[in-house]
């Protein structure tokens, strides 16, 4: 599963290697995120949703977790909008903290039991795969605004 969750960021930077600035903030699709609006949530969910979550399942057995409420429209710090391959870099730092609280977890730990708000009763390995769904999504956004989906 970590490795999923490593793989997903490899894929985003593969997907915006090329990708001019310019149409890292423009809107590609009406009523869609711009590719930084995507990014952002995704650092977003990374510090506030995800790395809290899994610290919460491993300080407790049976626990109630409620999500953070993200944002309908991510704010893009204005420092990447010059740079959006830092923004990036912001987001694989943030995800390889994540992924460093799972690294050595024995399997008692990834089956551990706890009540989700959004997901009901479900278990650390099925959350850390929710998680590397969530990013795929994002991929796929991503890649219909670049209209290079296949």
């Amino acid at each position: 599963m970590r490795a999923q969750l490593e793989a997903n960021i490899s894929a985003l930077y593969g997907l915006l290697n090329d990708v001019d600035h310019g149409e890292w903030q423009s809107i590609l699709i009406p009523n869609e995120w711009t590719i930084a609006q995507n990014v952002a949530h995704l650092i977003e969910k990374e510090i506030f949703n995800y790395r809290p979550l899994i610290l919460k399942m491993l300080q407790d057995s049976d626990t109630f977790i409620t999500e953070y409420a993200t944002s309908l429209h991510p704010a893009v710090d204005p420092f990447y909008q010059t740079s959006p391959i830092a923004m990036l870099d912001h987001l694989l730092r943030e995800r390889m903290v994540t992924v460093s609280l799972l690294q050595n977890l024995h399997d008692g730990l990834w089956e551990r039991a706890f009540q989700h708000s959004v997901f009901g009763t479900t278990t650390l390995i099925e959350m850390v795969y929710f998680m590397a769904q969530h990013d795929r999504m994002h991929l796929r956004q991503i890649c219909q605004l670049l209209h290079i989906c296949v």
